[in-house]
């Protein structure tokens, strides 16, 4: 009797959709229904249009194969996400995703570039 029978998503981007997938593979008998709305020009997570990193264990989650969406256009691989005009001082700065390059003398590469910057 106190089953969820019913579920409203407002916002059909990416976040409203991943819900409604959530939730209908979570709660099979429950009727998902999403209503498509506009999107606050501020919300970062709507109009992000690549795969990261850590969208993978939800992917998994829900049944999407990451590969299906790069083949279908609906994403892209993305190494990292470079910010102009965020920061106070002007400079512009990139967000690496995962592990890139190689270890020396068992030091990761992130931070060996962290020093080299800075020396």
């Amino acid at each position: 009797a106190r089953a969820i029978r019913s579920i409203c998503i407002a916002g059909a981007g990416p976040v409203g959709l991943g819900a409604a997938l959530a939730f209908a593979r979570a709660l099979p008998m429950a009727r998902v229904t999403l209503i498509d709305c506009r999107a606050d020009p501020a919300a970062l997570a709507d109009r992000l249009c690549a795969t990261l990193p850590v969208s993978r264990a939800f992917h998994a989650a829900v049944g999407i194969g990451e590969r299906d969406l790069i083949a279908a256009g609906a994403a892209t691989p993305c190494l990292g996400t470079r910010f102009s005009g965020w920061s106070a001082c002007g400079e512009d700065w990139t967000l690496s995703f995962g592990e890139h390059g190689l270890a020396a003398s068992g030091v990761a590469f992130h931070h060996l570039w962290v020093r080299a910057r800075q020396a």
